[in-house]
């Protein structure tokens, strides 16, 4: 499917409103942000769901897209528990997926983990500087970088 710059932005701005609105389910909100071409990292893509109820009759049943976000928690606690109390730092572009992960970041990833997460939204082109700086520099402010996969 081809989309204008315009269009896409807009799909993606809307995808996003009804996954935060829980319009959708993660199943679809993933098939649609692939179908406007945007990937998920392990991490951002673990930290999309949990507890959201008002999934309806939309992919999973709700019974399942519970135990399912159940098994995900348990999982993000386990694998996490080593980690509590630390913190990790991550800049990311302004954009609708950023955004959003924010969000689950400071809604579920932290309380499952105990891992504090700090996250700087800046423009694309800051991103940019800031991670060429801070890897030619070898710096270590950030522990990762989400980039626009276009770069």
């Amino acid at each position: 499917m081809s989309f204008s710059e315009h269009d896409k932005k807009t799909f993606v701005a809307d995808t996003c409103n009804d996954f935060t609105a829980r319009r959708i389910t993660k199943r679809d909100f993933m098939r649609k942000m692939a179908l406007a071409g945007a990937g998920f990292s392990a991490f951002g893509s673990a930290m999309l769901g949990g507890g959201r109820t008002n999934r309806g009759m939309l992919g999973l049943g709700v019974e399942e897209a519970r135990a399912q976000d159940a098994d995900m928690l348990k999982w993000l606690a386990d694998v996490g528990k080593p980690y509590a109390g630390t913190k990790i730092r991550y800049t990311s572009e302004a954009t609708p997926p950023t955004i959003v992960a924010n969000q689950l970041v400071a809604g579920e990833f932290t309380k499952a983990t105990g891992i504090e997460v700090e996250v700087e939204i800046v423009p694309l082109e800051q991103v940019l500087a800031k991670a060429t700086q801070d890897v030619q520099g070898q710096l270590g402010t950030y522990d990762v970088y989400y980039l626009d996969q276009s770069w």
